[in-house]
């Protein structure tokens, strides 16, 4: 590697990430991502705390407000299925931006719907867009954060969700208790996902990893502006990439279980760097070990430790999971229901 006047001459910028300390920017990016996450959680939680003044306003029956719950979660599977490959197609940036302008609209929409199916419609909208949005806010922590901290990056993003759950509950319960009106809790989170929509436009670049991946019209100027916004030299080609990689949707693997003390995610990232996350239930046995525990693999053989019950314990990345193509990472045996969907996984 050769530099000359400020440009690096055959280095693969993604290794510069990967090595190099993070960047004022790539925090700020980091610290943007656990808004967003809990900007999802408000969204989720708005129609739970909206709908017993539904109901009674509407005169809705238990297995139509069952009905109406579900309509988000329906288009947020649809969305993590689809809108994550269109972000692995179109682009993270592109997709992301895209799922907080139908975010907004589907909360703004709800307010004005005239009836109960209009509003199921908008629901529907509004899961399409958190779907998507889930889908590619954990690519972006990752392809923004270093080796050294990608880890530490993924569970403060993931932490957001339940923050956004507590403080959108808390400020939704105010809303109804001093002003009776349900709309409310969705004019504020049409509102506040507004706000996030320019702040994202304006700080986020398209990812560094997706560009080297994808190579569109375009791609090293890009790289070069986000390599200098990171303060890093610029580069003057880009790594080479095959036609197949170029073209391949690769994808994220999350593994869920529950059970009466714990439930376990595990998240397989780019570089097939994956994280398993397990959170303590609320008001479980052992529920007092708060905070969250966290596995991580590098490699397909490698056996990750982590602490737990004031010991540490062992699990084996292949022992649940098998990375061939097409596959459903294998049997996962005693760690419960497995599911996977569009998004990075090399």
């Amino acid at each position: 590697m050769i530099e000359q006047n400020n440009t690096v001459m055959n280095a693969d910028p993604r290794k510069t990430i990967d090595l190099s300390p993070m960047s004022l920017l790539q925090i700020f990016i980091i610290a943007l991502t656990v808004g967003l996450n809990a900007l999802d959680g408000v969204d989720v939680l708005s129609i739970s705390l909206a709908a017993p003044d539904i109901g009674r306003e509407w005169l809705l029956g238990d297995t139509a407000i069952g009905f109406l719950l579900s309509m988000e979660l329906i288009g947020m599977g649809i969305g993590s299925i689809a809108l994550g490959w269109v972000a692995d197609t179109t682009g993270r940036r592109k997709t992301m931006i895209g799922c907080l302008v139908m975010m907004a609209i589907g909360m703004f929409m709800v307010t004005e719907s005239a009836n109960f199916m209009q509003l199921s419609i908008w629901r529907i909208v509004t899961g399409l867009g958190i779907g998507g949005l889930l889908a590619a806010i954990t690519a972006i922590t990752a392809e923004f954060s270093n080796l050294k901290n990608r880890a530490l990056c993924i569970s403060i993003m993931a932490i957001g969700y339940p923050i956004g759950g507590i403080v959108g509950s808390k400020i939704a319960g105010w809303l109804l208790g001093t002003y009776g009106e349900w709309r409310l809790i969705f004019y504020f989170g049409a509102a506040v996902t507004t706000f996030f929509i320019p702040l994202f436009y304006f700080t986020v670049p398209e990812s560094i990893h997706w560009l080297v991946r994808k190579q569109p019209a375009g791609a090293l100027d890009k790289v070069n502006k986000t390599l200098k916004r990171i303060g890093h030299s610029a580069i003057t080609m880009l790594p080479e990439v095959t036609t197949e990689v170029r073209k391949k949707i690769l994808r994220r693997f999350v593994f869920t279980r529950h059970d009466p003390n714990y439930s376990y995610n595990i998240h397989c990232l780019p570089s097939t760097d994956c994280h398993l996350l397990f959170y303590p239930q609320m008001g479980a046995q052992g529920s007092r070990q708060s905070g969250i525990y966290l596995c991580r693999w590098r490699k397909y053989d490698d056996v990750c430790k982590y602490r737990r019950n004031a010991g540490w314990n062992s699990l084996r990345f292949a022992d649940f999971a098998s990375q061939r193509e097409g596959s459903n990472c294998g049997d996962p045996g005693s760690f419960g229901s497995f599911y996977h969907y569009s998004g990075d996984h090399n």
